[in-house]
């Protein structure tokens, strides 16, 4: 679930989590995102409890518990809409009273963050575009976490002339932000996801000993299959 502010300027721009209905009942982990802000309100990788419930009109109603001095109450109207194929969001509001968090009552939009399991293809492509060739990505998304992130893995095979490459990816989704545990590998044939951005996109780094696996960065656009 990601929650954010349209607006800036507040010190909390987004809340990320998880979030768990039953019936009407409701109860989720989140962290704060704010890019903007240094240093944050909190430290982002505070877990923050919220708890709340479903009324007759379809209103979610969320309150945290308190982190910081700071109260955050969250109102959402249901059901949630559906633009395109994949996002489904609501509108609300949200307010955080006392502490550094502190916000006034402000407009919000709340998403849901579909899974990303599957089985993505693409071409990758070097950075001066002398090397490229076909990349399979698989991704498994596990059930949150007690942070409220969900645990991801998966393998990565990549191919150009001459060369193929294999990986296991090892990764934490929290919201629409997903971050893969990686280290740079030496120049061995090795290969490591860096990045990933909304669309797709995967930023790739490979360490190869051998001559036609080029060593360097590559990106390429991935579609789910």
């Amino acid at each position: 679930m990601n929650l954010a502010q349209p607006s800036t300027g507040n010190p909390i721009f987004q809340f990320l989590g998880a979030l768990t209905i039953q019936g009407s009942t409701a109860s989720g982990i989140f962290r704060i995102n704010d890019p903007q802000s240094s240093p944050p309100c909190i430290p982002a990788n505070q877990d923050i409890p919220f708890t709340g419930s479903i009324d007759s009109n379809n209103l979610l109603t969320l309150t945290s518990a308190s982190f910081s001095g700071s109260v955050a109450t969250l109102k959402i109207q249901l059901p949630l809409s559906t633009i395109g194929s994949t996002v489904s969001s609501a509108n609300g509001t949200a307010q955080v009273i006392g502490g550094p968090c502190a916000v006034a009552s402000s407009t919000i939009g709340a998403e849901f963050v579909p899974p990303i399991t599957g089985t993505f293809t693409g071409t990758l492509y070097s950075s001066d575009r002398s090397v490229s060739g076909p990349t399979t990505i698989i991704l498994t998304q596990s059930p949150a976490n007690a942070d409220g992130q969900f645990p991801l893995s998966g393998s990565i095979t990549f191919s150009s002339s001459g060369c193929t490459l294999s990986s296991t990816l090892t990764g934490m989704i929290t919201g629409p932000f997903l971050k893969f545990a990686y280290s740079l590998p030496a120049p061995s044939d090795a290969i490591a996801v860096v990045g990933l951005s909304p669309g797709m996109d995967f930023s790739i780094y490979v360490a190869s000993s051998t001559s036609s696996c080029a060593s360097g960065f590559y990106q390429g656009a991935f579609t789910r299959q």
